[in-house]
């Protein structure tokens, strides 16, 4: 026979799962909110522009800053797969300077951003005076300085909780280096 604190162990449990499952059924409909607005958001004229960027640059790099770092890390993994030369910035955005030094034309700088975030507006700067090409990717409405990019890629969020949901940002990222591998099979 069960103690009256095994029940209320069990009970716990029974309840505990039940939120669990109720914070998971949130956070589902969140992401698929999020997933949804990319859908309808991102054009394919913006795609294919993103894309070509990826495409023609030397090396990228790729600044992703508190929350927005797992979405770089993301990304910076992909490239490396594809064969890409990339290196991210740290998760505080630090860059060595001989790091912002080699930036040139013919690279590439993302800015990964969520509502929120530290803007980097240094390294932003650094990337503009050297003519490096700059890819967002971030809400529209949550990047005040969308007109120093050449390519925003559009990345629906949600709040669950008081937390980023990272779905849409890791979706574009996703459909990114899926389009990427494909143009440049394409291209053989």
């Amino acid at each position: 026979m069960d103690s009256p604190s095994s029940d209320r162990a069990k009970s716990a449990g029974i309840a505990a799962r039940d939120e669990i499952s109720d914070i998971l059924e949130v956070i589902s409909r969140a992401s698929t909110r999020s997933i949804n607005g990319l859908k309808t958001a991102l054009k394919r004229q913006i795609l294919h522009r993103a894309v070509e960027l990826l495409d023609q640059a030397g090396a990228i790099r790729i600044c992703g800053l508190g929350d927005a770092f797992p979405v770089a890390a993301l990304l910076a993994h992909g490239l490396a797969e594809q064969g890409r030369d990339c290196s991210i910035f740290g998760a505080d955005g630090a860059a060595r300077e001989n790091e912002i030094s080699r930036f040139g034309p013919d690279d590439l700088l993302i800015v990964i951003k969520l509502p929120g975030d530290k803007l980097p507006v240094a390294i932003l700067d650094q990337a503009r005076s050297r003519k490096v090409p700059i890819l967002v990717v971030a809400e529209a409405a949550a990047f005040p300085l969308a007109g120093c990019c050449h390519v925003q890629v559009p990345a629906p969020n949600s709040r669950v909780f008081g937390a980023q949901t990272l779905a849409g940002h890791m979706t574009a990222v996703q459909v990114l280096l899926i389009a990427l591998e494909q143009y440049r099979a394409a291209a053989k």
